[in-house]
């Protein structure tokens, strides 16, 4: 197994949160949970496909996947090798002409995008051999069309940022932030990101746990909730059963815990990064 994970530039590191290579031949059928991220995907399958539960089907070979907003199973069979771009929660809305949130619990073929330069990206990245020219293809890609839209999304960034700093931070504390009334703030957020603030904030609590489980916390769950920011040891099991389908306690048991928003850069169990720059 691979899995293999790859930064972007300076300039992209606004808009991209990183790049990651995932191969493995599965000898008999596989189910693996997953769970929101707080971040839309840019994925291509070059080998074979991946049923989701989310969309009741096989994924398409190259797709948008959306915020999701709820845990969903994927059923692995035989060679499957994927690279995917994991945007910022802010920066996605740089690279495509339409509202983030018609992408909402979706999983969307590039083909469906109606933007030939999104098409012309799939037949490169499927043609060719080396994974990491991939990765190359798909890095000048993004800057090309960055350069082309000119994006800003520093009223948004700010205002994830405060999410990641302070897990329980006041919606109306960031609309007041922002010079906006709470429901132009939230139409904005929703449109922008593609998911609410209110949803957002809780996903990144729950990313926030997973990446304390993933470092070895192993205190009681009280303090691990009062450390990622829940009211109290009650709230931290409620969401985290809403959001992986899982006792907190049933899913150490079952999966390595791993943050995909809150990245580590160490060997975690059978889990090996093997992180570079593109610069």
């Amino acid at each position: 197994m691979e899995f293999r994970i790859i930064y972007p530039s300076s300039n992209l590191a606004p808009f991209v949160k990183y790049y990651w290579v995932f191969e493995r031949n599965y000898l008999a059928r596989t189910t693996e949970r997953a769970v929101p991220i707080g971040c839309m995907q840019l994925v291509f399958h070059r080998k074979n496909r991946v049923f989701s539960t989310v969309i009741n089907d096989f994924q398409p070979q190259a797709f948008i996947e959306g915020q999701i907003s709820t845990y969903w199973d994927l059923h692995y069979e035989g060679a499957n090798e994927t690279i995917a771009v994991t945007f910022t929660p802010q920066g996605v809305q740089a690279f495509f002409n339409a509202p983030m949130a018609e992408f909402y619990n979706k999983n969307i073929p590039i083909e469906c995008l109606g933007d030939r330069q999104f098409v012309d990206l799939q037949q490169a990245v499927l043609d060719v051999d080396d994974k990491m020219e991939c990765i190359g293809i798909i890095e000048r890609y993004l800057l090309k069309r960055l350069a082309q839209l000119n994006p800003k999304v520093a009223d948004n960034e700010y205002a994830i940022r405060q999410m990641e700093l302070k897990s329980n931070i006041s919606i109306q504390l960031l609309s007041s932030a922002s010079n906006v009334c709470y429901k132009q703030f939230n139409r904005r957020f929703v449109n922008n990101i593609g998911i609410s603030p209110k949803v957002l904030t809780r996903i990144i609590r729950f990313q926030k746990t997973l990446s304390a489980l993933q470092g070895g916390f192993s205190s009681n769950l009280t303090e691990l909730a009062f450390r990622c920011g829940y009211y109290d040891a009650s709230h931290i099991s409620r969401e985290f059963k809403e959001f992986s389908g899982y006792t907190l306690n049933e899913y150490i048991n079952t999966y390595n815990p791993f943050s995909d928003y809150f990245l580590q850069k160490e060997l975690i169990q059978n889990r090996v990064y093997d992180t570079t720059r593109i610069d």
